[in-house]
């Protein structure tokens, strides 16, 4: 679904919501959506890694993508 539509990400919700609002031309066009953290098995396969590294890059990340777990 997603790649196929551009997409904004971001986790400062009161930027996000200005990018929303009136007058701006994001207005309208966004839709909110509440992403949680990957599982251990959703890292491991983004990553390639074997499951015991899968785990320990989730447990350093908190399965955030975008975390500094090399």
């Amino acid at each position: 679904m997603l790649e196929t539509k551009p997409v904004l990400i971001g986790s400062d919700l009161s930027m996000m919501e200005a990018l929303n609002s009136y007058g701006r031309p994001f207005h309208q066009r966004g839709r909110e959506m509440v992403l949680g953290p990957l599982n251990p098995a959703e890292v491991g396969e983004m990553l390639g890694l074997d499951p015991a590294a899968s785990f320990d890059v989730a447990l350093i990340t908190g399965g955030i993508p975008g975390g500094n777990a090399q």
